[in-house]
C-alpha cells in the first residue's frame, strides 16, 4: 500500500468517526460546536453557545466531553 493510499484510508475512517460523533450530539474539549445549549456528562454543568465556538473544559469538574440538550 502507498503512503497516499495509507493516508486516504486513515482519513476517511476518521471522517467516520466525526460524522457518528456529531450524529450523536456529543462534542469533546477543543471542537468547535454549533448553536446550543450542552452538558457535562460527568456533573451536569451547562454551557450555551450563541453562535458556533470552542468547547472548553467543564468549568465545575474540568471534564472533556458534552452532550448538545
Amino acid at each position: 500500500m502507498s503512503e497516499e493510499e495509507a493516508r486516504r484510508r486513515e482519513t476517511a475512517g476518521r471522517e467516520e468517526t466525526s460524522h457518528e460523533h456529531l450524529a450523536s450530539g456529543m462534542v469533546k474539549t477543543g471542537e468547535i460546536a454549533a448553536e446550543g445549549t450542552y452538558r457535562c456528562t460527568n456533573c451536569g454543568n451547562e454551557i450555551s453557545f450563541d453562535r458556533p465556538g470552542h468547547v472548553p473544559p467543564c468549568s465545575v469538574c474540568t471534564h472533556t466531553e458534552w452532550k448538545r440538550v
